[in-house]
């Protein structure tokens, strides 16, 4: 299944599937650590349906959310209601951002490993966009699976979890150049009658993703391997956490 499809179709359950209230709470929380009183306007790359973009706008930002997949943005728009918040949602990939949102953003923020989602021939043009979101001295703060890690080991599976009494296990399949993300989602009183959906992601590693932010024209890279902001290490950490200065 091609990535638009695969995501347009998972919206019906993504929410239940990540615990989307739960997640709104935590990046709430992680956010205010990180917002400086200098900070107003906040863009969410690959935005899925909308948890960081609500956690930005709870802490005061101004905050326009973009995702490939359009019923993505719809769950974002509704999410976002719930919590009574004006936040502007666009149709558009990473390697699409029309212009007229160009410099306007003091922070830019792309996690959920959104950016494994975008393809090899796209990717310098999605940071070129990520890049140009941004005023001058502006951040970006990006988080992707520690790919090389999870290859290494064969970590086939990411996550089980359980809501009322649906299930739902995201595991991969590994390849040399790409991997396989795999949802299977079915009811505990019928298991045989679970689906499975797949599509490709692109398992990049912290050195490719280091050249081509710096190629796009960042200047100052940090790498973390968690959201407290712990060092990253290729060999061991589950996640890479980049934060980029413009």
């Amino acid at each position: 299944m091609d990535n638009y499809k695969f995501f347009n179709y998972t919206s019906e359950f993504y929410d239940k599937m990540i615990k989307h209230d739960e997640v709104i709470k935590n990046k709430t929380a992680f956010y205010k650590k990180i917002i400086t009183p200098d900070m107003h306007s906040a863009a969410d790359v690959g935005c899925g349906t909308g948890s960081d973009s609500i956690a930005l706008a709870l802490n005061g930002l101004d905050v326009i959310g973009f995702d490939h997949a359009y019923e993505m943005i719809i769950k974002a728009k509704q999410n976002s209601e719930k919590y009574e918040l004006k936040i502007l949602f666009s149709v558009n990939p990473a390697e699409k951002i029309p212009a007229k949102y160009f410099g306007k953003h003091d922070i830019v923020v792309s996690m959920g490993n959104a950016m494994a989602n975008v393809p090899p021939e796209k990717i310098d043009k999605a940071f070129k966009n990520i890049y140009s979101l941004l005023k001058p001295q502006g951040v970006f703060l990006m988080q992707i699976l520690s790919y090389r890690t999870i290859i290494k080991n064969n970590k086939r599976i990411i996550n089980i979890t359980k809501h009322d009494n649906n299930f739902y296990i995201r595991f991969y399949d590994i390849f040399k150049e790409s991997v396989n993300f795999n949802i299977l989602s079915f009811n505990g009183d019928n298991p045989s009658a679970g689906t499975i959906h797949t599509t490709v992601l692109y398992p990049y590693s912290h050195k490719f993703i280091s050249k081509t932010l710096r190629e796009a024209g960042f200047k100052k890279l940090l790498l973390f391997s968690d959201l407290e902001f712990n060092r990253y290490n290729f060999r061991k950490s589950k996640d890479l956490i980049i934060k980029a200065i413009k």
